[in-house]
């Protein structure tokens, strides 16, 4: 028996969650009263939820992405959004 990855191939998010402009309730989820009010707001403005960070025993990070896809912003806890977040990521330029 091999053992691979329990995604099967498939994204964190699938694309057709992504182009939809509502985020799906389950999604929601992750997110608080002030969290979903504020992500509200930054849809308006074309913020879109890039993926979600669920670190072992911590809350989950909601990660999200500017209309050009360029810079990366979460909203915190109190809802505050916040455009250098200190959230880590891989280094996609390392071989």
């Amino acid at each position: 028996m091999e053992i691979g990855d329990k995604r099967n191939g498939k994204k964190p998010i699938p694309d057709e969650l992504l182009e939809h402009q509502d985020i799906p309730n389950k999604l929601l989820r992750y997110m608080n009263k002030e969290q979903r009010h504020t992500y509200l707001k930054m849809q308006m403005h074309g913020w879109r939820l890039k993926f979600i960070r669920r670190p072992l025993l911590k809350r989950p990070v909601c990660v999200f992405t500017d209309p050009k896809g360029i810079m990366l912003a979460v909203i915190e806890e109190d809802g505050t959004f916040n455009k250098y977040p200190n959230v880590p990521l891989r280094d996609t330029d390392k071989k």
